[in-house]
């Protein structure tokens, strides 16, 4: 981190929230990364006049799919950087409504001979992983780097970059979270994709031993399909759980708006790892 003498105006002096002020790099360097891919591609073997071909493979509802703000930032970030689609740029999209599309799905994108493949989870990347070891993948993924097959966080080598958000790392602060926000709170649902994220062990151990210091009984949940989301809310009003920590996984973001509305009909606080399933409520 760089560190100045003369520090600036304050994110809240420059009319920005705190979120805004972190979350725009983030995006940045993702697309950035995507447009790098893209340019040296052109510059190693296209002609100018080829057009680029991006590839996008993600989990989400097939028959209800959400409003995606996120993906329209990108594209309009990678505008800004010389890349329109329609024009020197196409983009091959692949939403998977279950994960046992995203095999596949990867293979048809590389079949295509995609310049760059970007992934959203760490399912699709993993199926990505498993199509090529050569087309550049830029990821956005909730798991730890090495569970994708980087050989690790600061240099993953192959043919993998990207974000990623350890979600081991963050779950125990989110149950003291909710247990400041509910200090009477004795019961969580821990609501659960399956499979498991690869992750998982190390999950479980953090939040067993926050659990435990905080006088909570966690009750896992697992989702199977998007029909289970109501099966667990159900269950979690059943075994008196006072609030619902939710980790989420491809199922849970795609069917946000579902888990929203559940959430406010049971009448049960919930946390979880991104702001989309907020901003659905």
């Amino acid at each position: 981190m760089s560190r100045r003498s003369h520090p600036g105006p304050s994110a809240a002096e420059r009319g920005e929230s705190e979120r805004d002020h972190h979350m725009i790099p983030r995006r940045t360097f993702v697309v950035a990364a995507i447009a790098g891919a893209l340019t040296a591609s052109r510059t190693e073997a296209q002609p100018a006049a080829t057009t680029a071909r991006l590839g996008m493979l993600m989990v989400t509802s097939l028959s209800n799919p959400p409003p995606m703000p996120e993906l329209d930032g990108f594209m309009t970030e990678l505008r800004q950087l010389g890349w329109s689609e329609g024009q020197n740029l196409t983009v091959e999209r692949r939403p998977a409504g279950n994960l046992d599309d995203l095999p596949g799905l990867a293979a048809e994108l590389v079949k295509l001979n995609v310049t760059v493949l970007f992934t959203a989870g760490p399912e699709a990347t993993r199926a990505a992983r498993g199509a090529t070891a050569t087309i550049p993948i830029v990821m956005i993924a909730s798991t730890e780097p090495r569970q994708l097959g980087a050989a690790g966080l600061a240099r993953p080598g192959g043919n993998l970059t990207g974000l990623t958000v350890g979600q081991s790392e963050l779950v125990g602060k989110r149950l003291e979270l909710l247990k400041t926000a509910i200090p009477r709170l004795a019961r969580v649902a821990v609501l659960w994709d399956v499979p498991r994220p690869p992750d998982d062990d190390e999950i479980l151990k953090k939040m067993t031993a926050v659990a435990g210091t905080l006088g909570l009984r966690l009750h896992y949940l697992q989702l199977q399909g998007a029909r289970d989301f109501d099966r667990a809310f159900t269950a979690a009003k059943q075994e008196r759980a006072g609030a619902l920590l939710l980790i989420e996984g491809p199922r849970a973001v795609a069917n946000r708006a579902q888990v929203a509305e559940l959430a406010l009909r049971h009448r049960l606080p919930m946390m979880g790892a991104f702001r989309q399933v907020v901003e659905a409520g």
